[in-house]
């Protein structure tokens, strides 16, 4: 029962960094990533779980080879949240990384003769497998036996582990970051890297050692392995809680965070920070950048942003949050509220509707609109205008005699 309440808190780990990410409009992809591991980890874990413990086929077959060839995607998921975390650099969706799916899809290929046999036919191969007339290696494979294949997903996360393990010894950081943060982000992925290598190498050695075993039933050394497997997995999934600056997602940008970090800082992290050089860069180029409008456009976004400045996420938040006070939804409201009022000014409302106006300025309707015009302005849009027609009227004259 432990392996299966450590899977829970896994998959309940997941779900909170993505509802985390959600509710602060951040887009993170090191977070999501985190989430989508901790999600097939916990998924995996479960899915062993019960074929090595449960007696329903109906489970069985939930289970068996549906879930567990998803576990080759871990290496490359902890691979890809190395390199983000440490490397501001590195761009996951560029084309390159696409090679990395093939080893995922060749694991779907192989298992696809089983996946597509009549569901009574597997629910009999289940029972089979767990009434032990059936070897787990007899089932359908296309290219490879079951024991081979799962041999090759563990080799091949080995391989993707080392990788990442070589990636954070070797690379030298090159970001605008404070060195204690850095610290806590060595620490938690020496920690995550090398607490899943055990896993992974236990895994290894019960299936080489179960590879010879004719009967599924367990021998004193693959029992032994695999209950030590079990403690190293639990031990990976509780670790994350003792980094929350990590769970709640880097850099701190609520008072939430703060509260849950409390006790960290006290014994002497301290919170994100940028180099002032840097901010005043980011400064540069926001204020160049705005003069293009480039807010007034229906699908503009903090990950937009990201791509046409080339500036990290998180660095972004941080540069709204510490330098301008604010975050990214409330400055980009107030740049679409100072347009709108722009082209009152400049006589718009002579040639098309002030619901024209709001959709000219980047807001998706008029409700909208008005909600946020109100908040920024103090005043409903009707308001406004009536109270400044004559300052509007004083401008278009001017205009005009210009």
């Amino acid at each position: 029962m432990i392996p299966q309440f450590v899977s829970l808190i896994g998959i309940f780990v997941g779900i909170i960094i993505v509802i985390f990410n959600y509710f602060n409009k951040k887009y993170s992809p090191s977070s999501y990533l985190l989430a989508g591991y901790f999600f097939v980890l916990s998924i995996y874990g479960l899915a062993h779980f019960t074929m090595s413990a449960s007696t329903s086929p109906l489970l069985f077959v939930i289970q068996f080879n549906h879930i567990i060839p998803t576990f080759v995607s871990i290496g490359p998921i902890l691979y890809f949240y190395t390199r983000i975390t440490l490397d501001d650099r590195f761009h996951i969706l560029d084309k390159r990384n696409l090679i990395h799916l093939v080893l995922v899809i060749i694991s779907f290929i192989d298992i696809m003769p089983y996946l597509i046999l009549p569901f009574d036919h597997k629910i009999q191969i289940a029972k089979n497998i767990i009434s032990l007339k059936t070897n787990i290696s007899n089932t359908h494979h296309l290219l490879f036996t079951d024991i081979t294949a799962s041999l090759m997903r563990q080799l091949i996360n080995f391989i993707y582990l080392i990788c990442s393990l070589k990636f954070i010894i070797y690379k030298k950081i090159d970001r605008p970051i404070n060195l204690t943060q850095l610290k806590i982000i060595n620490t938690w992925l020496r920690v995550l890297i090398s607490s899943n290598l055990i896993f992974n190498t236990l895994i290894l050695l019960y299936l080489i050692e179960t590879a010879f075993v004719k009967t599924n039933y367990l021998t004193k050394y693959s029992a032994i392995i695999l209950n030590s497997s079990w403690v190293a997995y639990s031990g990976i999934i509780l670790s994350i809680f003792l980094f929350p600056n990590i769970l709640y997602g880097l850099p701190q940008n609520t008072d939430i965070i703060n509260i849950a970090t409390k006790a960290v800082f006290k014994k002497g992290y301290k919170p994100f920070e940028l180099d002032n050089a840097y901010i005043l860069k980011i400064d540069h180029f926001i204020t160049q950048y705005i003069e293009s409008h480039p807010y007034i456009h229906e699908k503009y976004s903090l990950s937009v942003l990201t791509a046409d400045s080339k500036i990290p996420t998180h660095h972004l938040n941080f540069y709204f949050k510490e330098h301008l006070n604010t975050n990214f939804n409330s400055w980009k409201n107030k740049l679409k509220i100072t347009y709108a009022v722009e082209l009152i000014k400049n006589g718009r409302l002579d040639q098309i509707t002030i619901e024209a106006v709001a959709l000219q300025s980047g807001f998706k309707s008029y409700s909208n609109f008005y909600a946020i015009f109100k908040n920024k302005t103090g005043f409903t849009p009707s308001e406004y205008i009536g109270k400044n027609k004559n300052d509007f009227n004083l401008t278009a004259n001017r205009r005009n005699d210009g």
